[in-house]
């Protein structure tokens, strides 16, 4: 168990500057399609300029209101992840001890309230993540 988290600690750092690498991306390819949008649609006619606008600030909103709360969602449901890793490779790695001075009944109450614990934190998790996919009705079909 010890190689594995050595190779996470090393991994940190690509997973950090993938990240960054992706942000800044992301960020320049939005800016130049927004810029490039923006200057169409204003040519056309500028109240399509200005719905992109609005249309733009609605969603920088609706990441300024959902980035934190996935954010908390996630460090939850990766604290209840690990919790439940440490108690099934300690059981495992253990098992005389466990054996010795724990009953049957402690150690499935044990997992499954570590089971609950992750599930819950990832259902969180996944309701948020749904709730920003989710198309938001502008009207009503006929």
């Amino acid at each position: 168990m010890t190689g594995r988290t050595a190779i996470r600690l090393v991994d940190i750092g690509n997973h950090a500057s993938d990240i960054l690498y992706h942000l800044f991306n992301a960020l320049a390819f939005g800016l130049v399609y927004m810029v490039g949008i923006a200057a169409l649609m204003s040519d056309t006619d500028i109240r399509l300029a200005i719905l992109l606008l609005i249309w733009l600030i609605l969603y920088i909103g609706l990441m300024v209101w959902v980035i934190p709360k996935m954010v908390v969602a996630q460090q939850n449901f990766q604290s209840a992840k690990s919790a439940l890793t440490g108690v099934v490779v300690d059981s495992f790695f253990n098992t005389d001890t466990l054996k010795l001075f724990s009953t049957r009944e402690a150690m499935i109450n044990d997992h499954k309230a570590g089971l609950k614990t992750n599930d819950k934190h990832c259902l969180s998790r996944v309701k948020l993540a749904c709730y920003c996919k989710a198309p938001l009705p502008l009207s009503k079909a006929s």
